[in-house]
């Protein structure tokens, strides 16, 4: 494997350093740039060339592109790391989203859009920092966003460009924008705050074991990310699995449940066993089958 050279050589770079000096690091709206050299003769010449042999990188109009999913997923692996400083990834970005919600879910214009950047106190940052890519840039100096951030702001770039919304569009979006501005710490509205989206984009297949004559009954509990107390319970109450679940809180608030049709498969297999029960292994390995 091409990488292989390199995980070996990361644990001494030292003399490599000086080589790349000269090197300044680019990025644009897809990802990081690197010019091709058709001789190469750096380590990142070399290591450019690899990401490109092994399907990670593009080459495009003689340069290597690689993708922010794909910088993503090597960044978090320890043997890259010391390129990526040769590269001169610019530190992590400290700065929190802020995202604001207007009209009802209801409406083809509802919107959620980035409104600024705010510190961990919650403080908005007055020197408007322009963002392109994964690339946040505040007083001319670049900063890394943290993954999760970036596919949040990429995913409200994505519900934006959405023509003749419905509904339904606005739930799913709302949703999974809501779910990943958690996960990234995101300041939001009253609205976003309040309003309880779950949309679903896999299942926990919990497994509980009883005896019954002999037999080994399996109850299977489909759960997932952020499900509330009650959800079982509600998922119950219907014969054929619904596209949406509203579920009243222990606060007086509700939480909308959107199922997608890749889970409304899952939760339909689900639905033909009598309450939820199996009898044996059997049963249970075949719905994880169905679920893979």
């Amino acid at each position: 494997m091409a990488f292989e050279f390199f995980k070996r050589k990361s644990k001494n770079m030292s003399d490599s350093m000086s080589i790349e000096q000269n090197y300044t690091f680019h990025f644009n709206e897809s990802g990081i740039l690197y010019p091709y050299s058709v001789q190469p003769k750096t380590d990142l010449d070399f290591y450019w060339q690899a990401l490109e042999q092994e399907g990670y990188a593009d080459l495009i109009e003689q340069q290597y592109v690689l993708l922010w999913d794909e910088f993503y997923q090597l960044f978090e692996d320890e043997d890259h790391q010391a390129m990526f400083s040769m590269m001169q990834v610019p530190k992590m970005a400290d700065l929190r989203p802020m995202i604001r919600s207007e009209n009802a879910l209801s409406d083809s214009d509802f919107k959620i859009s980035l409104a600024g950047w705010c510190d961990i106190q919650g403080v908005q940052n007055r020197n408007n920092p322009s963002r392109q890519g994964a690339i946040l840039t505040i007083d001319q100096q670049n900063y890394l966003l943290p993954k999760t951030t970036w596919e949040l702001v990429e995913k409200i770039r994505e519900f934006s460009r959405l023509s003749d919304k419905t509904k339904q569009d606005n739930e799913q979006y709302c949703g999974k924008i809501r779910r990943l501005a958690k996960k990234s710490n995101a300041s939001m509205d009253e609205f976003l705050n309040k309003t309880v989206v779950l949309a679903p984009d896999k299942l926990q297949l919990n497994m509980r074991r009883q005896s019954l004559f002999n037999d080994a009954v399996i109850e299977i509990q489909p759960i997932f990310e952020e499900a509330p107390n009650t959800w079982l319970d509600t998922f119950d109450q219907f014969n054929q699995v619904q596209d949406h679940y509203s579920i009243a809180l222990s606060d007086g608030g509700i939480a909308h449940v959107i199922i997608d049709d890749k889970v409304k498969n899952v939760l339909t297999e689900i639905k033909k066993m009598p309450k939820r029960r199996v009898v044996g292994r059997g049963g249970s390995g075949n719905l994880n089958n169905t679920y893979k």
